[in-house]
C-alpha cells in the first residue's frame, strides 16, 4: 500500500516536473530588408508624407519564452532604417531665413528622409507543426521605437518656393543640395515612438535545438513621429522581410531535479 501511494505520488510529481521541463528559452538572431514609408501626414503642411518607400536594413536579437509547446512570449532589441521619399515635400523654414510667408519652404524635387531607429518590440507568438522539422509561427504585439539620428535631404536646389502655390520662389544656398539636419530637423521629432507590430514565419530545425527560420512582418506607428502637429502628423510603416538562426535550452535545473526524482524512485 505506501508503495503504491509513494509510486502514485512520484508519477503526479514526476508529470508536473516533466511539464515544468518542457518550458523552454530560445535566443535569436535575424537580419534583412525593410521597405518603408509615411502615411497621415497633414494635407495643410505635409512635412513628411511619402509617395515613394525608401529600402533600408533592419537587423536585431531577440529572447523567446516558450509557456507550452505552441505558444510563447518574445522581447526583441532591432535596429530599423526608416523614411520615406517624396517627389513634392515642405520643409520647416531652415533658422536662418526671416520671412513673412508660411513657415515652410516647398519643393517639387525628390526628398529623401531617413530615419534611425531602436525598436523594441514585444509578441505573443504562436506556432503550428508542420513536420518533424518544419514549423509555422505567427505572432502580433506592441513595439516602442527609439530615435538614433535623422536627415531630410533635397536632391536639388534650383526651385524651391516660399508658399504651397509656387509663387514666390526661394534660392536656399549655394550648395548643391539642401540638408535638414540637426538641429532644424531632428528637434521636429518625437524621440520615442509607440506602434503595433505582427509577423509570420516559417522555422526548419536543423538540430534539436537549433532553427534556421525567415520571416516577414509589418510595422505600424500609432503616433506621430512629429512633436508639434503644425509640420504634420505622420505616422511610420513599414514591411520586413529576414532572416535568422535560433537556439532553444531547456532550464538545466529543472532538468536535473527531474532526472534526480527519477533516479531516487527507481534505485
Amino acid at each position: 500500500m505506501k508503495r503504491t501511494l509513494l509510486l502514485f505520488i512520484v508519477s503526479g510529481f514526476s508529470l508536473l516536473s516533466t511539464n515544468l521541463y518542457s518550458q523552454k528559452f530560445s535566443y535569436g538572431i535575424k537580419g534583412g530588408l525593410s521597405l518603408s514609408q509615411f502615411s497621415g501626414g497633414s494635407s495643410e503642411h505635409p512635412l513628411l508624407n511619402s509617395t515613394n518607400s525608401r529600402l533600408g536594413g533592419e537587423y536585431g536579437v531577440y529572447g523567446e519564452y516558450h509557456i507550452t509547446p505552441v505558444f510563447s512570449f518574445s522581447l526583441g532589441l532591432e535596429y530599423s532604417a526608416q523614411g520615406g521619399i517624396n517627389k513634392f515635400q515642405s520643409y520647416p523654414m531652415p533658422l536662418w531665413v526671416g520671412t513673412v510667408y508660411d513657415p515652410h519652404v516647398y519643393s517639387n524635387f525628390t526628398c529623401d528622409t531617413k530615419l534611425n531607429y531602436v525598436v523594441i518590440p514585444f509578441l505573443a507568438r504562436k506556432s503550428w507543426k508542420v513536420n518533424n522539422k518544419l514549423d509555422i509561427y505567427a505572432g502580433a504585439g506592441p513595439f516602442v521605437v527609439v530615435l538614433l539620428n535623422s536627415v531630410c535631404k533635397v536632391s536639388n536646389t534650383g526651385d524651391f518656393y516660399l508658399d504651397k502655390d509656387k509663387t514666390v520662389k526661394y534660392t536656399a544656398s549655394s550648395s548643391n543640395d539642401l540638408i535638414l539636419s540637426n538641429p532644424d530637423f531632428q528637434a521636429l521629432l518625437n524621440k520615442i515612438n509607440l506602434g503595433v507590430s505582427g509577423i509570420f514565419g516559417l522555422s526548419y530545425k536543423i538540430s534539436k535545438k537549433e532553427a534556421l527560420f525567415i520571416e516577414v512582418g509589418t510595422n505600424y506607428g500609432l503616433t506621430s513621429i512629429q512633436n508639434n502637429h503644425v509640420n504634420g502628423s505622420s505616422k511610420t510603416f513599414n514591411q520586413v522581410i529576414a532572416v535568422g538562426y535560433s537556439f532553444t535550452f531547456k532550464d538545466i535545473y529543472k532538468n536535473r531535479f527531474h532526472r534526480k526524482i527519477k533516479n531516487d524512485v527507481y534505485k
